[in-house]
């Protein structure tokens, strides 16, 4: 143990909120073994992991999330004077972004461990010159790291067909997701659900929820489309939006006439699980996703869900188990997917209770931290 604590860590995000969502319970078991940092962009989000152990240092620095060249070379001469100065032995990074900079900067010094995960892929929605773009760069990202980590089964499938990363060198931790489900934060609770309910004004309303970026990517123009259909058979119904409105999607749906009746928009929140503790159904109708993990945080809520047919969301949806799978941008199939759920109490019951059990028995987050835990101490044994 003496010995590890003088191992350097370091862990490279492009913004401090997926630290936060994603390797909280990582970082704290990791902070016990090694000298751990973390480096990430804290604009206008300075106070956001606050939450971490005293002992892990935070490293504030402005990557952006799109390309911006004198920045990204900037941030990539920063990166490499930090691991050159700390005399890093292992780089961790888990966004495009920071994936890049942080795979070419630890290459350059050639830090023993480089370790990326990919968590989804931006490009598969593109097309032309920046599709091809964006394929190279995972590329190199592959080719700069020592090993690469996939957060789901179906997602390493893809990128192997598409020769993006190599069979050799990735890996999926477990039964896949970045981090898993913290039990303690996200359970059913009646008590919570009533009191949500209540201050919402919600009664006895079916909640249809979304909790993500609101973005034409994750599907929300088809699901507000689909959820109005549904409201035409059964006006006891509600749809929330949980997410950062990243592209006006609400002004967008409002000018393009979308009947938002019954449709609340929430913003950005700190505690997405009291809203999956009170709604009966999760959404995810995205075009991409690398696993899904608010499928996961829902169904340990005790919800179903009801999600795309795509890489990532086929592993954490069991079909016709713990939800229901549609095709990407079938309107008229998510609708029938909304309202069978909608229509059929007893099918929603019985989709929570097994998707709660898969979730407890396969998603557990000390599970997977355990799990990430040795995978990086043997990879830095093996470096030595």
């Amino acid at each position: 143990m003496k010995k590890n604590r003088e191992k350097r860590l370091v862990i490279v995000s492009s913004t401090g909120k997926m630290v936060k969502f994603f390797l909280v319970n990582h970082l704290k078991a990791l902070s016990k073994e090694y000298k751990v940092f973390v480096i990430c962009n804290l604009e206008k989000q300075r106070d956001i992991l606050n939450i971490l152990p005293k002992n892990i240092k935070v490293v504030h620095m402005p990557i952006k999330r799109q390309i911006s060249l004198l920045s990204d070379f900037v941030s990539l001469f920063r990166i490499v004077y930090f691991l050159y100065k700390n005399r890093i032995t292992m780089i961790y990074s888990i966004s495009p972004k920071g994936g890049l900079l942080a795979a070419a900067s630890s290459w350059f010094l050639r830090v023993p461990v480089r370790v990326h995960v990919f968590t989804g892929q931006v490009w598969v929605t593109k097309r032309g010159f920046s599709r091809v773009l964006l394929k190279f760069l995972d590329r190199l990202i592959s080719i700069f790291s020592t090993d690469v980590i996939v957060d789901s089964h179906s997602q390493k499938r893809f990128l192997e067909e598409q020769k993006i990363i190599k069979k050799d060198k990735a890996l999926v931790i477990g039964n896949g997701s970045i981090s898993g489900v913290n039990t303690k934060t996200f359970y059913p609770s009646k008590k919570i659900r009533d009191k949500i309910r209540f201050d919402f004004k919600t009664g006895e309303s079916i909640v249809f929820l979304f909790v993500g970026r609101l973005k034409r990517d994750k599907g929300v123009f088809e699901l507000i489309e689909a959820f109005n259909r549904v409201k035409e058979k059964n006006e006891c119904v509600e749809l929330w939006l949980v997410g950062d409105d990243e592209e006006g999607v609400q002004n967008q749906v409002a000018s393009l006439g979308f009947n938002l009746d019954n449709v609340r928009f929430f913003g950005y929140v700190t505690n997405p699980e009291v809203y999956m503790q009170a709604a009966d159904i999760f959404c995810l109708t995205s075009y991409r996703e690398g696993f899904g993990s608010s499928v996961i945080e829902a169904a340990a809520c005790k919800i179903p869900s009801i999600g795309s047919r795509i890489y990532g969301l086929t592993d954490a949806i069991v079909n016709k188990k713990s939800g229901l799978l549609v095709n990407v941008g079938d309107i008229d199939d998510i609708f029938s997917k909304m309202l069978l759920l909608c229509q059929n109490s007893t099918l929603r019951r019985e989709m929570g209770e097994f998707a709660y059990i898969n979730v407890i028995s396969k998603f557990d987050a000390d599970r997977v931290t355990d799990q990430l835990s040795i995978f990086l101490r043997d990879r830095i044994l093996k470096a030595d």
